[in-house]
This record gives C-alpha cells, structure tokens and sequence, in this order.
C-alpha cells in the first residue's frame, strides 16, 4: 500500500508551489515495487535500473512516483512525458517549460516540489553535524553563527537547517553542489533570506519539520 503523501499547496507572491513527501519503506515489498514500477515510463524505470542496490532503486522509483504525483495535478502522465537535461544536468519537461520541480531524498524519504517558478529542495536526515564540514561549506557569518550558540543541540539543529536551505538555493539556481556553499549566506532569522552576488532574483524560502528525525527546506524563485 502507497503511504506516501504529506502534500502542501501554498500561494504567496503569485506563485504557487506543491510540495510531496514519500517514505520509501513500503517498496520493499517486491510485488509493490514491481507493481510501482509498471506504472511510470520507460525513461525512469530505466533509471530505476541502473542502481545496484535496493535502497537506491526505491529511492529512484520513490522520485518518479511523486514526480508522477506532481504531473498528475498538472492533468499530466509521467508515462506520456518527455525529460531533457540542462547542460548543468537540472533536468525539465522540454515539452512544458512553465512546469518547474525539484526532486531529493535522504535514508528512507523522498521529496519533490512543483512550481509555476524557478525551484529547489533538499531534505536531510539529522545526525551529528561535523565542524569540520561547516568550515568547508558555510560562509564565515554563518559559521559565527553557529559557534554563538549555547550547545551542540542548538547548533546540530541549525547546521541542517542552513544546510537544507543552502542546498535548496543552489538547486533553485540549477547549481547544485557546482555552487560554492560559501559564496552565499543564509540568514536564519524570520523570514529566513539569502546574501548572494549570482542571481538578481528575488527567493522564498520554505522549511519542513513535520518528518521526525529530518529536515527539509525548499526555495523559490519569486516572479519579477
């Protein structure tokens, strides 16, 4: 049985984004992934294919269910849909351009956000952040940042919180980890805004708390 769906419609700004979620346990269930997988097109059950192991095909099938979940609210059919490749490898629907989404994973979840606008996300599942690993990636503010707070927990909970937004920026972009994390600054104080010399855009941010144990941000690029 399908538990996929936390599901979000939002509107600020004239924009509109969706936002799913999935828990890719029930795949394992060799009957369900097989049943799952007849379902989507070509295109990514051979994407499915081409992982090793399991866990990564149920997050690769996991991708494509939600990215079906998302054309769907657009009257669309994953199995009837073309994808293309931007040469920085974001990928995009060539036959419906105004059609925007982000697809990411972590551990056992996936997520996937649609929008009318430029857009990016990323979830993380929550574990001991390493210093080590802000120095490298974070800016010199957020760095002061996080060694002003008082303890570990306060400063493990807002390592993955820049670390979520950070990401989804860089995505929103089509940059991905091509985009130095450092170039770039998150500001975590409501709302939450970002410092950066690469875009004229303007963005939103959004975060999600509702999957314990994760945490999850998406951002937007706002209609000039």
């Amino acid at each position: 049985m399908l538990k996929s769906s936390a599901f979000a419609r939002r509107k600020g700004s004239d924009a509109m984004h969706r936002v799913y979620f999935l828990n890719t346990d029930f795949l394992e269930d060799d009957a369900v992934f097989r049943q799952q997988l007849s379902l989507l097109s070509p295109t990514r059950q051979q994407k499915v294919a081409q992982y090793r192991f399991r866990k990564d095909q149920n997050l690769s099938l996991g991708a494509g269910i939600l990215i079906a979940r998302g054309l769907r609210a657009h009257g669309l059919l994953e199995q009837e849909i073309r994808y293309g490749v931007y040469p920085n490898e974001k990928p995009y629907f060539p036959d419906y351009a105004h059609i925007h989404f982000s697809v990411s994973h972590s551990a056992n979840q996936v997520m996937a956000v649609f929008s009318d606008c430029p857009v990016g996300c990323d979830i993380e599942k929550i574990a001991e952040h390493r210093p080590a690993l802000a120095a490298r990636f974070f800016s010199a503010q957020e760095c002061e940042f996080l060694s002003s707070l008082p303890d570990m927990a306060a400063r493990n909970a807002a390592f993955y919180r820049l670390w979520t937004l950070k990401e989804s920026f860089a995505k929103t972009l089509g940059l991905g980890l091509r985009l130095a994390f450092g170039s770039f600054t998150i500001s975590l104080t409501a709302p939450v805004t970002v410092t950066q010399a690469v875009s004229r855009s303007a963005y939103r941010f959004e975060e999600f708390t509702g999957i314990p144990g994760f945490r999850a941000a998406c951002c937007m690029e706002l209609p000039s």
